[in-house]
């Protein structure tokens, strides 16, 4: 934890100084071959040596991928606009919704202790922020 929040602070300061998005944007056109490698490697494993992936595993690594990388956009936004604290504590929210989408879609049971303890971690995020 100590190491995350050296980075996330470290990425204030770097979101502070400069313009993340313009300092990048030379490095899109490797960025661009590099995924297009992936695709082209891809297709190779898939189709020509015909390894037994199955389309669930391809549409799972597409949707983390894509939601990753709008995940991280998202977060760089923030921290430019915000106080890293705050938008630190705003993220660690992540692991409640990381348990209500697991109630629902992996049948995952809390029992009242962890409850409690998820409810107060949302309320000390609230009071904290707010």
């Amino acid at each position: 934890m100590l190491i995350f929040s050296i980075s996330n602070t470290l990425l204030k300061v770097a979101t502070d100084q400069f313009d993340i998005a313009k300092s990048l944007a030379p490095l899109i056109p490797v960025a661009a071959i590099a995924f297009v490698v992936f695709l082209i490697g891809t297709i190779y494993v898939l189709f020509v040596q015909k390894a037994p992936v199955p389309i669930t595993l391809l549409e799972y690594g597409a949707a983390i991928v894509i939601l990753s990388l709008l995940g991280v956009a998202l977060f760089l936004a923030s921290l430019k606009t915000g106080k890293v604290a705050e938008v630190t504590a705003i993220l660690s929210i992540s692991t409640i919704a990381v348990a209500l989408i697991s109630i629902h879609f992996l049948k995952v049971e809390f029992n009242a202790k962890e409850v409690i303890g998820m409810l107060m971690a949302v309320a000390s995020i609230l009071l904290f922020v707010l």
